[in-house]
């Protein structure tokens, strides 16, 4: 490997596992309260979030590099982003094998509405807009979730549309007419990909309804043509997905947030800080200086009448 490619990879692999602000936590799922490994980033700071769905487990998760860089970029362009394992995977409780696509598309909607939760506890403004983005099996369970109500539209990347039955317990029919929601949404697939393929794509593509968006790939990884695993290609991804929210007007670009400065017990811990506290408390009264004093004229005494 050249020292180039080397680079390039280090860089890739630091990117990918970039905390860009994020904090790990858990959150509860289902009735059963099952709780799911996740991490956040710009939850304070930002209106717009995007909600990660990664690929199939246990082998998917969300520190792929296809969730971990477009997570990393999208925090980077100022979105409130969440991504999470689903049931069993890495630090999420729940059964590794047994899967069922329908509790994972609940799942995804009890995420949403974990954060809207979470936001009102901490009196943050609402969220403008919530959208999905899935790669993979987490395309179809996203795109299926997009269909509730907190969620304002999705982006599918290689949705596996060959293996849909494989994907949703034969369920597909369900599943497929989820995805056909009113609400915007992008397609992004590779021409020669072995789940999908350029004509079974353009044939569930032209079903969808307007608004919808598409975007292609000659070139994928060179196995199975299905990943997005080179710097290019990681790099036009982001491209056409950032671009799809930015297209959307108002929901789809973040507006950021302004923080309320902290008190502390000794004061203000900064010079702004300090200056807003004086603008705010009233000026003391003025003080008033007493008058002064006249300077005592000694009286001239004369002699006594009688002296």
């Amino acid at each position: 490997m050249t020292s180039s490619k080397r680079k390039d990879n280090n860089a890739l692999e630091m990117l990918c596992k970039a905390a860009e602000a994020e904090y790990a936590t858990t959150i509860p799922v289902g009735e059963e309260k099952v709780k799911l490994e996740a991490r956040i980033a710009n939850q304070r700071e930002s209106d717009v979030a995007v909600v990660f769905c990664a690929a199939l487990p246990p082998a998917g998760n969300m520190y792929i590099p296809e969730i971990g860089f477009l997570q990393a970029q999208l925090a980077r362009a100022g979105y409130v982003t969440v991504r999470f394992n689903f049931r069993g995977v890495g630090g999420s409780e729940g059964n590794k094998y047994l899967r069922s696509a329908r509790q994972e598309m609940e799942d995804v909607r009890d995420v949403a509405r974990w954060l809207r939760a979470h936001r009102n506890y901490f009196k943050l403004p609402p969220l403008r807009a919530t959208w999905i983005v899935g790669i993979s099996y987490g395309s179809v369970i996203g795109s299926a979730a997009a269909h509730f109500p907190e969620f304002d539209g999705y982006v599918a990347i290689a949705y596996p549309s060959n293996y849909l039955w494989y994907c949703t317990g034969f369920d597909s029919r369900q599943f497929w007419n989820h995805a056909k929601t009113a609400k915007p949404k992008l397609f992004v697939w590779g021409e020669t990909d072995v789940f999908s393929g350029k004509n079974a794509m353009e044939s569930c593509f032209a079903e969808l309804p307007e608004p919808k968006f598409s975007a292609t790939f000659s070139e994928l990884d060179s196995f199975l043509g299905h990943y997005f695993r080179s710097k290019r290609n990681l790099n036009a991804l982001f491209a056409a997905v950032h671009n799809f929210l930015k297209g959307r007007g108002e929901k789809g670009v973040p507006r950021k947030l302004q923080r309320k400065p902290k008190k502390t017990e000794e004061g203000p811990s900064s010079k702004h800080q300090q200056q807003q506290q004086q603008q705010l408390e009233p000026a003391p009264p003025p003080v008033e200086e007493p008058p002064a004093e006249k300077p005592k004229t000694r009286r001239k005494v004369g002699l006594p009448f009688f002296a």
